[in-house]
């Protein structure tokens, strides 16, 4: 008996303690007004980027020679865009 009078009371306080801890939190989290969130900064510009990218003969699009499609032309690189436009220059070349 004296245990369920003892246990009676303490979950009476448990609850009395987790609404009075929503209450306090809830009403706090109204006064707090939230930081406006600035957009990221744009990366400057960089002028030699320009220099590091490649135009495709054949279609006229800039790749970055890092990952192009690529042959060595008359002692020059020349990059493509892919198969396709590397196919083109070649039978253009051979005049196909």
């Amino acid at each position: 008996m004296i245990v369920s009078i003892v246990m009676g009371r303490f979950i009476t306080l448990l609850l009395l303690g987790m609404i009075s801890y929503f209450s306090i939190k809830s009403r706090l989290k109204s006064m707090v007004k939230p930081k406006p969130q600035t957009p990221a900064p744009e990366p400057p510009f960089d002028p030699g980027a320009a220099d590091e990218m490649a135009q495709d003969p054949v279609c006229g699009t800039f790749v970055d020679p890092a990952t192009s499609v690529s042959i060595i032309h008359q002692g020059k690189p020349i990059h493509f865009c892919g198969e396709p436009c590397r196919e083109a220059f070649l039978k253009t070349q051979r005049g196909e």
